[in-house]
């Protein structure tokens, strides 16, 4: 029924001041707009049969208190859901923020699990030298870039996060370490696209990413970022650009030669 509103419909309920009559098919609708500090933020339509008695005045007054109040409860909830939001985020790049991505993790290594995880530890090359030449507001807009290229192709259940100053992480559930290299080839082919924002030919951009494999097991979140973080340094003494993969946490690897 609602679907049936068309968008001039939903525009004439807003251009209203006062509850309004309306026919849609079969059925008398009456419609009142929502809104808070008069600005617009909804609508609420009610209807009856055609065959039904006309809306009086007393329809009117109640559709029209009803709407007062919704207006003013979806104003708190945006409000509210704005609060979670900033709070959540990291208020460049819209990736989770330091404390929310490792609590989720956390959160998420506390739930039992069928198959391994992997944690990217990613960190830019070259970025002071871009504030340095450029300016902050280039580096804002390859930290951003950054941030699209982690958030592409996430699944429900991955998490993206930016750490601070330029390291960021991506947790991908359900991912062995083959699925986790094609992740980091992927980010690394990506940057190509942001050359041109480096400082010059001698300092380009890029990533260098640490991939850690977690297994269900004991290890603890700490124990994980660190082998991560080591694996991203390990990547950087290669020539900077590069992935590399943390070992296997040694009590991981005895309990897997120990199985039948």
């Amino acid at each position: 029924m609602l679907s049936d509103l068309s968008r001039p419909v939903l525009e004439e309920i807003a251009a209203g001041e006062d509850a309004q009559e309306l026919t849609l098919g079969a059925n008398r609708l009456l419609a009142a707009r929502t809104e808070h500090r008069q600005a617009v933020n909804g609508a609420v339509v009610v209807w009856r049969g055609d065959d039904s008695d006309p809306w009086d005045e007393e329809d009117r007054m109640l559709l029209s208190g009803v709407a007062d109040h919704i207006g003013i409860a979806h104003a708190h909830l945006a409000y509210q859901e704005r609060l979670r939001r900033l709070s959540e985020r990291d208020g460049l790049t819209g990736l989770f923020n330091r404390r929310t991505f490792f609590e989720r993790l956390e959160e998420v290594l506390g739930r039992s699990d069928s198959g391994p995880s992997a944690l990217l530890y990613v960190d830019l090359d070259n970025f002071k030298a871009v504030n340095d030449l450029h300016g902050h507001q280039q580096g804002d807009a390859v930290l951003m870039a950054i941030g699209g290229l982690l958030t592409n192709g996430v699944r429900p259940g991955d998490l993206p996060g930016r750490l601070g100053g330029d390291e960021f992480v991506l947790w991908l559930g359900r991912t062995d370490e083959a699925q986790a290299v094609a992740v980091a080839e992927r980010l690394l082919a990506g940057m190509a696209a942001l050359r041109h924002l480096s400082a010059g030919p001698d300092k380009p951009l890029g990533l260098s990413i640490g991939i850690a494999v977690h297994q269900v097991g004991s290890e603890t979140l700490q124990e994980l970022t660190d082998r991560a973080d080591s694996a991203m340094y390990d990547a950087k003494k290669r020539g900077k650009g590069h992935y590399a993969v943390a070992p296997v946490p040694m009590d991981t690897a005895v309990a897997a030669e120990a199985s039948p």
